[in-house]
């Protein structure tokens, strides 16, 4: 086997984790308050109560998508640009029985002071103008004029009804429920939304190909890729689009674009894994293409890495690095 058979063979067969919670700016009663900055070693998340409302919600077609360049509030007195790399997707409004489409779906700081809160599932609420549930999270975007950090508590959800053509996953205590099936949290980085996950015996099977075929904008993956050499990169990013190329047409398989990943430009991909204590078993394969900017990243390398430590792939993707 040449080496162009070797690394076409570790493309199909690379890590990839999927942060399974597609998620969507809510717009409605949106808020922003001021933190500290965020130190990526402390669990401080001090808030403060200042409100800044979020303005113009557009409607589009579902399943669209877009990149913004800032997003911009204001507090009454002055706009604000909060810099950072989104994108945007739609929710269903139940009430009115239209979709919306939603900016700022993932926002990220050009620093890296990103953090995703625990998600949770709103309630239906029959007296609000729009009547949104899902999954949601929150977010931490940067003022470029003052320098200063805030909250984005945007309540941010992806549609309940969007699940069914994806993987549907509810964040627990210390579990995870992956649609009718528990699966136990073995590692997790709470800070970036990672984990590694323990299914149950036999139910490994039911997955097969569904969460790569199940991957949605906005969803969180992390894993390593072989641009061309010997070594991996291990990158983590947001998904913010679709592309067909050449592996499209001769595998079937979905390409995405991945931005803002610890990431060599070109094109590669990875497999989505799921896990059984320590071992790592395929559970579809997603390929990936990535943006040219995609070395800026948004989350520290060793962040990532230390989810392949003492895995049956550590030596593999890890190497003497």
């Amino acid at each position: 086997m040449n080496n162009y058979e070797k690394n076409n063979k570790r493309i199909i067969s690379t890590l990839g984790l999927v942060g399974a919670l597609s998620t969507a700016f809510l717009g409605c009663g949106v808020t922003a308050q001021q933190i500290k900055p965020i130190d990526p070693n402390s669990n401080d998340k001090t808030t403060y109560n200042k409100v800044l409302p979020r303005e113009n919600i557009e409607q589009m077609g579902k399943n669209s998508a877009q990149m913004i360049e800032e997003l911009v509030v204001t507090d009454g007195k002055k706009k604000m640009k909060l810099k950072g790399s989104c994108s945007g997707t739609v929710l269903y409004d139940h009430q009115s029985n239209r979709n919306h489409f939603l900016t700022a779906e993932h926002c990220m700081p050009p620093e890296g002071n990103f953090m995703l809160m625990k998600a949770k599932k709103l309630e239906e609420k029959k007296d609000k103008k729009n009547d949104f549930d899902g999954y949601c999270r929150t977010m931490i975007l940067r003022d470029q004029d003052s320098g200063e950090d805030y909250k984005i508590d945007t309540g941010k959800c992806s549609s309940a009804s969007d699940s069914a053509s994806g993987i549907e996953v509810e964040i627990l205590e210390k579990k995870v429920r992956v649609k009718d099936y528990e699966a136990e949290i073995i590692k997790r980085n709470e800070l970036h939304d990672l984990a590694l996950l323990k299914l149950p015996t036999g139910i490994l099977n039911y997955f097969d190909g569904k969460l790569a075929k199940g991957t949605e904008l906005g969803d969180l993956v992390a894993g390593v890729t072989y641009p061309g050499v010997d070594f991996p990169v291990l990158f983590t990013g947001f998904v913010a689009g679709r592309d067909g190329n050449l592996i499209d047409e001769l595998f079937k398989i979905e390409t995405f674009t991945v931005f803002n990943g610890h990431i060599y430009f070109g094109s590669s991909g990875g497999g989505v894994y799921t896990f059984e204590g320590k071992e790592m078993y395929l559970a579809g394969v997603v390929q990936v293409k990535y943006r040219s900017d995609g070395l800026e990243g948004m989350a520290p390398i060793k962040n990532i890495r230390k989810f392949f430590v003492g895995t049956n792939l550590e030596d593999e993707l890890l190497g003497s690095k």
